[in-house]
């Protein structure tokens, strides 16, 4: 029986944007509302949520970084941590067709595997919407 939840995949972009309280914020925050009560299934992939920790770090120091990774690790996400090959030459297919991040390439490789649209406000990911690889549902398009 398949699960009538609707699943996501948060990037790091939109884990940022809720944590400073930018624009989309307020979509990130239903959708993890929506994930608390069983309505959706959300996943990131574990160097998504790397990606989000080095960024603190680099910004606000080590102190605030440890406290994002833990207040993340509280949402009510499914973190993947898969590195098979599989998945890996999924990710790096990605990387090397489309202009992305190889941590990004991660997040799509994520969406593709679990059947989930990926949540992002970067532009990076609009050539593998526009290519139907993934479906984006934009927290701040304009």
């Amino acid at each position: 029986m398949k699960s009538t939840q609707t699943r996501f995949v948060l990037d790091s972009f939109a884990v940022i944007a809720f944590l400073q309280d930018e624009e989309g914020a307020g979509q990130v925050e239903d959708i993890l509302r929506e994930g608390d009560k069983g309505k959706n299934k959300i996943y990131m992939h574990a160097l998504n949520l790397g990606e989000i920790y080095y960024n603190v770090f680099r910004v606000e120091g080590e102190k605030l970084a440890n406290i994002v990774w833990a207040k993340v690790k509280n949402f009510p996400i499914a973190f993947i941590d898969d590195l098979s090959e599989g998945f890996l030459l999924s990710a790096a297919r990605i990387k090397g067709t489309y202009p992305v991040s190889y941590t990004d390439a991660f997040a799509v490789a994520t969406a593709i595997d679990k059947e989930a649209t990926l949540i992002t406000g970067d532009r990076d990911f609009m050539p593998i919407e526009r290519d139907g690889k993934v479906k984006v549902l934009w927290i701040n398009r304009v």
